[in-house]
């Protein structure tokens, strides 16, 4: 009923807006000025996460599970988590964690819900000793189930697993499982319908890597990450759940379990659990895997999307007068659309769309205007908002992040002076620093800095010392 009335209203504003950019005209400051409210207000409120709720193991896969990843086999995770730790090099990404059988298991029932069919491969990036792996062929109909570990001795742990692991479904459709040894970034798994990845630990050079192979997926494709998202432009957020993984329960079948680095029993801990999915390149994620693009949609409107940021996205010629006005001379008018952009960045969609209009250019040109404080703050909060996943975990960054990083090569140096200072202000936000990190924004502002031009040599200067906060990406 809310959001009916804040639709309602937001009509009216907006109804004027279109009518002044179809006369040629600017949009009028307080049409803008009232819609952003009714933007923010709107949007749905994911950050209050709860635990999703552990459903049970079936009946038989429990039974060939439970043989393999029984209490005597905590030795074997303990000496994984050990030997993660010791043998990764200094800042490389070997911490050794799990996705328990029964979190995989709540994981499939939610892929199905968004539309995965059975068939396909499941691929785990990092798969350890191979519990997630197995888990997914005894638990949904995969055809084939792979797992890519670069440390050896995990990789060994989980042949052994394999060897001993037998499980036939009742239709006899038993799923193909195997493992390979290497860094994940050296081998094909672009012909999966899932991937996971526990990248809890993942760097961002990583991270970079894998967005860069993920753009290779079939659309429709389902990627799950653990605590981190993968900077992919070609990926849709549709669901975000907190489950049991990684450093308690990692088996999943013990109430309490002791800690393998200081011995101490620790709580039950639940780690956020960030799902995917591969769009095509008009922004539709299809394929046999996601159900159609209707599914899809559904999906990223109940996470991040609203009516009245629908109507903004779907109303033609809306978004563009919002642009334009912040692209325009300045004053009040531009403030309230950079406001606009800011509230409608929350919306993953409405960010893409945002972007794909020039958003990030039109508010790049205000990041540095020493004159007009109303327009600096209102175009650096609209770029934190398409350039940051926020408290929330939504992500229209990726985009603006990609298109900062390329707007600090350009030729015109005052507009490659404004980006920096964008990227300074993005970079406030620890997720933004690291798409600004992956997408080559340092690489960038280090050249910026050693170039002839005075302000962007400052800009880049303090948009430098903003990422270096950040000293752990």
């Amino acid at each position: 009923m809310l959001n009916a009335r804040l639709l309602k209203t937001a009509r009216s504003c907006t109804a004027s807006i279109v009518a002044a950019a179809r006369a040629g005209r600017r949009a009028p400051a307080a049409d803008l000025k009232a819609l952003w409210p009714l933007l923010h207000d709107a949007a749905p409120d994911v950050a209050a996460e709860t635990p999703f709720a552990l459903p049970d193991l079936p009946e038989e896969p429990l039974r060939a599970l439970g043989e393999l990843f029984s209490l005597a086999d905590l030795s074997s995770t303990s000496r994984a988590l050990e030997l993660s730790v010791a043998t990764r090099p200094e800042g490389g990404d070997f911490t050794f964690g799990e996705v328990p059988p029964q979190s995989l298991h709540a994981l499939l029932l939610r892929l199905r819900q968004l539309g995965l069919r059975s068939g396909g491969r499941f691929v785990d990036l990092g798969s350890g000793t191979g519990t997630p792996v197995l888990s997914a062929a005894a638990l949904h109909g995969f055809e084939r189930c792979s797992g890519i570990e670069v440390l050896r001795e995990l990789h060994a742990r989980a042949q052994s697993r394999l060897t001993d692991f037998s499980f036939v479904p009742a239709d006899g459709s038993a799923a193909a499982v195997d493992f390979v040894c290497n860094d994940a970034r050296k081998e094909e798994w672009s012909d999966a319908s899932v991937v996971l990845l526990n990248s809890t630990a993942f760097s961002a050079e990583l991270l970079a890597d894998l967005s860069e192979a993920a753009i290779n997926l079939a659309p429709g494709a389902f990627v799950v990450s653990l605590t981190q998202r993968l900077p992919c432009p070609a990926l849709d957020l549709v669901a975000q759940l907190q489950l049991s993984a990684n450093g308690t329960q990692m088996l999943g079948l013990a109430e309490m379990e002791v800690d393998a680095v200081d011995g101490e029993a620790e709580p039950e801990m639940n780690t956020t659990v960030y799902i995917a999915q591969k769009v095509d390149g008009d922004g539709v994620a299809g394929g046999a895997a996601s159900g159609g693009a209707a599914r899809i949609a559904d999906a990223a409107a109940a996470l991040s999307d609203s009516d009245v940021h629908a109507h903004l996205r779907e109303e033609e010629g809306l978004l563009e007068a919002v642009v334009a006005a912040a692209r325009g001379k300045g004053g009040e008018g531009s403030v309230h659309a950079n406001m606009v952009l800011a509230a409608a960045g929350t919306s993953e969609p409405c960010a893409r769309r945002c972007v794909e209009l020039g958003a990030v250019e039109a508010l790049a040109q205000w990041a540095s205007s020493d004159n007009d404080t109303a327009l600096r703050a209102s175009s650096g909060l609209a770029l934190r908002a398409l350039a940051s996943a926020g408290p929330c975990g939504r992500h229209g960054l990726t985009y603006a992040a990609s298109e900062l990083s390329a707007l600090l090569r350009d030729p015109v140096p005052a507009l490659a002076a404004a980006a920096a200072d964008a990227c300074g202000e993005a970079a406030t936000d620890r997720a933004a620093a690291t798409l600004l990190q992956a997408y080559g924004a340092r690489q960038g502002l280090e050249a910026l800095q050693g170039g002839e031009d005075a302000t962007a040599q400052e800009a880049a200067k303090e948009a430098l010392r903003v990422l270096d906060r950040w000293k752990e990406l």
